[in-house]
């Protein structure tokens, strides 16, 4: 296991340092497998990750609820990929950094509570912190060195408000898009408020009453919040970014979503640890996604005749 870990966090971390001669194409393929790795293993076998870090009954509830956390590590992996080598937007390194400090804060605190021999359910092992560090902590560390490093000149400014400030001027600019970003920002801030600040309530809601949930659930729940940071923040700077950081910033959306209907379609009719009050959660998640699949392919549509470096806005009908 703590080779695993080790396999995740070498590749985040060397993608982020200023390693002499390195190939961009490798330190970018870095970050891309670490990510990868990290959100399929998540996703489909969490228990062979985190099982050795707690001590009790590790059951189906606990690996099903981490692969909702494992679907953000797809989606970033693939809007990385599709990007490829260079820059990623400093805004957009800061909303990943913002997240993966709140994901390391809620598992160190959660060590702290869990700790407590009082607690009820999982307990947690020795490896637990040595776990959250390795994991999460070489992500927020691999961010922050990213978003130091990217430089960004007056002139690389100067240049973006200049063609923002013609695509204005030439009525070649989407009012879709726009709003659509702005309501996918509420939306995911609403969304990282609910399921950081009030876990029990969300839990108890739409999990079975047979199924008992303890601070281990929580504090997933609360991770899950915290990734939804992300997409808060990278939408709403999205507005003003580049088409080309745009259309990546909506492929990450757009995955996360379909991951995510994908694990409530799992969750309520294979696994069956949903309630019946899951199923509003399960249309709005289908919305949700038919909603990105709608903006991602019509941006997408719009550009297809352009080189991807050279993408300019047009309006979209």
């Amino acid at each position: 296991c703590l080779l695993l870990h080790l396999a995740v966090a070498i590749p985040l971390l060397a993608s982020a340092l200023p390693i002499p001669k390195a190939n961009k194409n490798y330190l970018h393929y870095a970050q891309v497998g670490g990510h990868a790795l990290l959100g399929l293993i998540l996703t489909i076998y969490p228990s062979c990750l985190l099982a050795w870090t707690v001590e009790g009954d590790f059951h189906e509830l606990h690996s099903f609820m981490q692969s909702y956390v494992g679907v953000f590590h797809v989606a970033i992996a693939a809007s990385i990929h599709h990007q490829g080598p260079g820059k990623q937007g400093r805004p957009f390194i800061f909303a990943r950094l913002l997240s993966a400090f709140f994901v390391l804060f809620t598992r160190l605190f959660a060590a702290w509570h869990l700790s407590e021999k009082s607690t009820r359910g999982l307990l947690i092992s020795a490896e637990f912190v040595t776990s959250s560090l390795i994991l999460d902590g070489a992500w927020l560390a691999a961010e922050i060195i990213r978003f130091i490093r990217e430089e960004e000149s007056e002139m690389d400014r100067l240049a973006a408000l200049s063609a923002e400030a013609n695509r204005y001027n030439e009525s070649k600019f989407s009012c879709y898009l726009v709003n659509a970003l702005y309501a996918d920002a509420a939306a995911a801030l609403c969304y990282a408020i609910f399921h950081f600040a009030f876990p029990q309530n969300i839990l108890k809601l739409v999990i079975k009453p047979s199924l008992d949930l303890d601070s281990h659930h929580y504090m997933w729940c609360r991770v899950f919040g915290a990734l939804w940071l992300m997409p808060a923040v990278g939408s709403l700077v999205a507005v003003h970014s580049t088409p080309a950081l745009q259309l990546t910033h909506l492929l990450q959306r757009l995955v996360v979503q379909v991951g995510i209907f994908v694990l409530h379609v799992y969750g309520h009719w294979i696994i069956n640890v949903f309630s019946p009050n899951h199923i509003t959660a399960f249309m709005i998640a289908g919305f949700f996604m038919s909603f990105h699949i709608s903006t991602f392919y019509r941006y997408k549509k719009a550009f297809a005749s352009e080189p991807k470096q050279s993408i300019s806005v047009k309006k979209i009908k």
